[in-house]
């Protein structure tokens, strides 16, 4: 191995990585790093470790210096032009990956702001590092195909309170975001949907998040499906309003392959 070449270093860096060697990983990527300091990927390789191990502070750390040599990377390849440069930093498919990286580990550490601010450039980055699909005809293809399905997985809590669990009367319709879409963004997300004795949703919450802002904001749509009347164990007394059951449904967005022709 070359001592003054950091390629082999990075290389048996994400070998060890993905073979869940964290410790020679680690090695490897600070070596590379040393031989090469305007290289990103020895600070994202060990951004990641750190990440996978919840050591946030120094995942922080890393990715930071990840984000910022990025660009002087490109830099030494373009001949001096650092706006050409920043076009292809962002253009690249792991540093998105690493911004979105950041952006999590920021979060886990309480810093909401910074971490939207950095979730959502992650979004707008995926848009443009995301490859154009290119057909023998020349012609770019439009986005892959999506879908939203919905299901009913039981009651939320106080299930002994009813007879029976209510059935979906009218489905309300998901709309797949456009950002998202585009952006090829797939996720799951939990609600809890409070039912009057009418059927009619008047309260919804996220139970479990899908971790996109969009996604969540497009499952809320579930408040307009209407349910059958849930039926009490108890007879509720004149004058009272009766219990709303919650309810627990799942959306899944998904982000399907072109159709085999």
């Amino acid at each position: 191995m070359d001592p003054a070449n950091s390629g082999p270093h990075m290389g048996l860096g994400w070998a060890y990585y993905y073979s869940d060697s964290a410790e020679k990983a680690i090695r490897e990527f600070k070596m590379a790093k040393g031989k090469n300091p305007i290289h990103p990927f020895p600070y994202m390789g060990l951004g990641f470790i750190y990440k996978d191990a919840k050591k946030w502070k120094e995942a922080e750390r890393e990715l930071r210096k990840a984000v910022a040599v990025w660009p002087y990377h490109y830099n030494s390849k373009t001949n001096g032009d650092m706006q050409k440069a920043l076009d292809f930093t962002q253009q690249d498919r792991e540093y998105q990956k690493t911004v979105a990286c950041l952006a999590e580990v920021l979060e886990r550490q309480g810093k909401q702001e910074e971490s939207k601010l950095w979730n959502d450039s992650a979004n707008i980055l995926k848009i443009r590092s995301k490859p154009m699909h290119i057909p023998m005809d020349g012609l770019p293809l439009p986005p892959r195909p999506c879908s939203v399905s919905m299901s009913l997985l039981g009651f939320a809590r106080d299930s002994l309170l009813f007879r029976g669990l209510p059935q979906i009367k009218d489905t309300a319709k998901i709309v797949y975001p456009p950002i998202a879409h585009q952006a090829e963004i797939a996720g799951s997300v939990w609600l809890i949907l409070s039912v009057n004795g009418k059927g009619e949703v008047v309260k919804t919450q996220i139970s479990r998040s899908s971790r996109n802002e969009a996604l969540d904001e497009a499952a809320k749509g579930l408040s307009n499906t209407k349910f059958t009347p849930p039926r009490w164990v108890k007879k509720v007394r004149k004058g009272k309003s009766p219990p709303t059951c919650d309810l627990l449904m799942q959306v899944n967005f998904q982000i399907l392959d072109y159709p085999k022709k």
